[in-house]
């Protein structure tokens, strides 16, 4: 064997071996990146050191280490000027004037009693009430005839009882 082909074997092996060693030591990284997680790290072992400067989001962070950069909230600015005023509303529903209560009674006839009973000029029944003044056992109902007036009829065991209507009258526009 010539001493040029025994070197030629000797130097195939070697170049294999150092490429193979040379492509595990480049892709080892690569490797050990995507194998180590969480779990892998030690608890308190990563330090700000560790950490690249700007890669850290709010999402990273706990509610309570957010609160703790927060800081304490400066003085409070001047008033800004007054704004433009706005538009004028719409006009409001119609409303009701010059409240009036009227009242009337009558005394039972046969422990009956009818009262018809109208608001003054110019307003409407807004509504009305009627009872008995000494028993509760008495009943009464009341019609409205229109929107001014009302009829209120009732009965009652007591021989000496009145009927009492109460009006709520107003102009309503």
């Amino acid at each position: 064997m010539s001493r040029s082909s025994f070197s030629l074997r000797r130097s195939v092996p070697t170049v294999l071996i150092a490429g193979g060693l040379l492509v595990a030591t480049a892709t080892g990284g690569a490797t050990a990146a995507l194998v180590i997680t969480g779990k892998d790290i030690k608890n308190d072992s990563v330090t700000s050191a560790d950490i690249k400067d700007g890669s850290l989001k709010k999402k990273d962070l706990t509610a309570g280490a957010i609160t703790k950069l927060a800081g304490t909230p400066g003085p409070v600015g001047p008033a800004g000027p007054a704004g433009v005023r706005g538009p004028s509303g719409a006009a409001g529903a119609p409303g009701v004037s010059a409240y009036e209560i009227v009242r009337f009674s009558k005394s039972a006839t046969d422990n009956k009693a009818e009262v018809t009973l109208s608001c003054p000029a110019g307003k409407k029944v807004m509504g009305a009430t009627s009872f008995w003044e000494t028993s509760w056992a008495g009943t009464s109902q009341l019609s409205f005839e229109n929107n001014t007036t009302v009829i209120a009829r009732g009965t009652t065991p007591e021989t000496a009882d009145r009927l009492v209507v109460n009006l709520t009258c107003a102009a309503a526009s």
